[in-house]
């Protein structure tokens, strides 16, 4: 076994400087000859290890309990140089999508406005909602696009410590504001309810999912402030202090929670209104304005469902965070957008309508 070990590390000390690295942070030494010992490797090499990802992920959990930030910066580059797979930069895709989501939002909540302007139909509290959802969004994507400019999308190892810091900052006040987002884009969206239906058993079924709302978002707002100290860690740490993701495991259990909580609201929003759907005296458009919500809205759930599997898999293995998996917060941005076009959707397809009938009519006449 000792023998095995002087091999390794002359081999490792070879290919380190194959590749240019200026020395190998002697912090990792100590979990790479422990874990060998653990696993009682008797033929290792750097290949086996490279295809080995339990031996990875010891070593790894090891090095993150030993070694600062930079060091395991460095310690990461040199695994991933070593076993040559390459350090995913993926800022300009996760930039594209935000800025994607963030203009069809922006233009459904404007067909909105236009909606009520040419249809003359009375401003209700649906319509106010869905504005401030848009006031919400606004800030929302800029901190987005300033997480993705400190490095959000980026694998670990090409951040920078100072960078990380930051956007580990911006990415809990996307947090907060994805929270306050979809709340008001839910709220939207029963008030919409309240409007079309007139049945008092299920009005009082909404009043109850609003309270519900809102009690749920503030207690979430609540405790993503304050369960695991993290405001704290962000607002008032060094850089150093601030990259060390393993600070944040009880808040990722509360980004958990609402991911539960929230896909679980999904659903029962989306059941809510097939219950009147067919009722007698609820006119065709009125039939088409929840069907064309229930349409987006069943994709809304699907996308809740997604960033809750991605979150569950991230608190099972923080190491997803130390390697640069951030679909967690791209998932996020996804479902907040889409949660503003759900809201948008019947209004916007009155708008539709009238704008194709006037066609029509002015073709026909």
């Amino acid at each position: 076994m000792i023998v095995t070990k002087v091999l390794f590390l002359l081999c490792l000390a070879v290919l380190a400087t194959a590749i240019s690295l200026s020395e190998v942070p002697s912090c990792a030494m100590p979990c790479i000859l422990t874990m060998m010992d653990s696993t009682g490797e008797t033929n290792a090499n750097v290949r086996s290890m490279c295809n080995d990802p339990d031996f990875q992920t010891d070593v790894l959990n090891c090095v993150t309990g030993v070694c600062t930030a930079q060091e395991i910066k460095g310690f990461i580059v040199m695994g991933k140089e070593l076993c040559q797979m390459p350090l995913e930069d993926n800022r300009q895709e996760y930039r594209a999508v935000v800025i994607l989501f963030a203009a069809l939002s922006f233009f459904f909540v404007g067909l909105r406005v236009a909606a009520k302007i040419v249809t003359k139909n009375t401003w209700g509290t649906d319509d106010t909602w869905a504005v401030i959802t848009l006031f919400i969004l606004i800030p929302f994507t800029v901190f987005t696009l300033l997480a993705i400019h400190h490095g959000l999308g980026l694998a670990m190892p090409l951040f920078n410590k100072n960078d990380l810091s930051q956007a580990l900052k911006e990415i809990f006040i996307v947090h907060l504001l994805y929270v306050c987002g979809l709340a008001a884009a839910k709220t939207s969206i029963l008030f919409f309810y309240l409007r079309v239906f007139q049945d008092p058993s299920f009005r009082t079924l909404v009043w109850i999912t609003h309270a519900f709302n809102i009690l749920s978002t503030v207690i979430l707002i609540t405790l993503a402030l304050t369960v695991g100290r993290s405001a704290a860690y962000l607002l008032g740490n060094t850089a150093d202090s601030v990259s060390n993701l393993n600070k944040y495991s009880k808040s990722l259990k509360v980004v958990l929670a609402h991911c539960v909580v929230n896909l679980a609201l999904d659903i029962w929003m989306l059941i809510l209104p097939m219950t009147q759907l067919y009722n007698i005296g609820l006119k065709l458009n009125k039939k088409v304005s929840v069907m064309a919500m229930f349409g987006l809205g069943l994709f809304l759930t699907v996308v809740s469902l997604i960033r809750t599997v991605f979150s569950a898999q991230l608190l099972a293995d923080m190491e997803e965070a130390q390697t640069g998996q951030q679909q967690v917060v791209l998932w996020a941005c996804i479902e907040t957008y889409m949660g503003t076009i759900v809201a948008c959707a019947p209004s916007t397809q009155q708008l539709i309508r009238r704008v194709v009938n006037k066609v029509v009519g002015a073709d026909t006449g």
